[in-house]
């Protein structure tokens, strides 16, 4: 609730962004497979996998870009 995410993909490259829309802490879980992947955080720069299982906390107001 309140928690955008989309993936854009090229043929070589690979962007998962989660942003969330709210005032309050988020913590979300994604059921499907077209985020799944080995990634860099863009602002970051930590290596993440994304999967079926996967949760990802967002601050409020918070986003997290991934890119592969």
């Amino acid at each position: 609730e309140r928690v955008l995410s989309f993936v854009r993909q090229g043929e070589a490259n690979k962007v998962f962004a989660v942003l969330n829309f709210s005032g309050e802490m988020r913590r979300v879980r994604f059921r499907d497979s077209l985020a799944d992947g080995t990634y860099t955080e863009h602002f970051s720069g930590a290596a993440t996998t994304i999967d079926g299982g996967a949760e990802l906390e967002l601050p409020p107001w918070g986003y997290r870009v991934f890119v592969r």
